[in-house]
């Protein structure tokens, strides 16, 4: 590719093409390479992915919303309501080590592996007791918007602001820490 033969591909291109956040993190899946690496578009399609998943599990969030569900405390929630939100924990303290060390791509791939817990999770929910999976669903996903937020920040604060609170910027919301529904 040359710049002065017009043959490269712009970051104007993929964001247009993807979105900021889908670019985004596909710059960053890239960043633990010491050498030249090639940016693939296959790349930019799995983020993309990534997003349409982590936005339908959003809708089921916003499910639990929509029935004004009262709040749990933590006697009613299972026993695997209380290791989601611990898993949740878990991972906010790997993804923060990883980013403390500036090992951005190891603290992405974290958060990102994650989803599909929470998918499973939701998955499960026709065999529990539905007001206890909601629950603590909506936890985990609020948690979770807040660790995935620095990799993808435009898509996590209209979550954030369609599910929880118009009132507040997720930009502004404390980094999880220990939940007390895994404190023992």
């Amino acid at each position: 590719m040359s710049k002065s033969i017009g043959n490269t591909v712009t970051l104007e291109h993929y964001l247009e093409n993807f979105g900021a956040d889908v670019t985004r993190m596909a710059l960053v899946s890239c960043s633990s390479s010491q050498e030249d690496f090639y940016f693939s578009e296959k790349r930019l399609e799995f983020f993309q992915d990534f997003s349409r998943r982590l936005w339908h599990l959003g809708q089921a969030v916003a499910l639990a919303n929509d029935y004004n569900l009262e709040p749990l405390n933590n006697l009613q929630f299972s026993q695997e309501d209380r290791k989601l939100i611990s898993e949740v924990d878990h991972i906010a303290k790997k993804t923060d080590s990883f980013i403390v060390k500036y090992m951005l791509a190891s603290a992405q791939e974290e958060v990102c592996s994650f989803l599909s817990i929470l998918e499973d999770y939701t998955k499960s929910a026709p065999n529990k007791k539905i007001q206890s999976i909601m629950m603590a669903l909506k936890e985990a996903y609020k948690r979770y918007l807040s660790i995935l937020h620095p990799f993808m920040p435009f898509m996590t604060e209209k979550l954030y602001d369609n599910l929880y609170d118009k009132s507040s910027l997720l930009a502004d919301a404390h980094y999880p820490v220990q939940n007390s529904l895994t404190k023992k």
